[in-house]
């Protein structure tokens, strides 16, 4: 399962803030099959923290491979998005519009396509 990496409560701002260890990464559990990292399970365990905590929406940060993970649940979940901030990562049909049409992005963003791909996983995990 994820692990909250740290969470702030009482900030005296009315909200609580949550930075989750996506699986694989620091402390959370590391399954080994790959099928336990796609960007539906990966968007699962975000909306289990906030199912965990009663939380129906909520404000959303993503960072690098987080933010893929965050446009995805906005994708497919927007009625539990009060607001996103994504840093580093454009929309993905922007993304999707620039890796197709500028070779440099493409060399830029070729680790994202390695992750993605479940044979580059099974090679790497084993």
């Amino acid at each position: 399962m994820v692990r909250l990496a740290e969470t702030v409560t009482g900030t005296g701002c009315g909200f609580n803030a949550f930075a989750i260890d996506q699986r694989g990464y620091n402390l959370s559990d590391k399954p080994q099959n790959v099928i336990n990292y796609t960007t539906d399970v990966l968007v699962a365990d975000v909306l289990r923290v906030a199912n965990h905590f009663g939380i129906s929406s909520f404000h959303l940060l993503g960072h690098d491979f987080g933010a893929l993970i965050s446009w995805q649940l906005a994708l497919h979940h927007p009625e539990r998005l009060k607001r996103m901030i994504i840093v580093n990562v454009p929309h993905p049909f922007v993304l999707n519009k620039f890796l197709l049409s500028r070779p440099t992005q493409m060399l830029k963003s070729a680790y994202m396509a390695f992750f993605s791909c479940l044979t580059c996983l099974r090679l790497y995990l084993n």
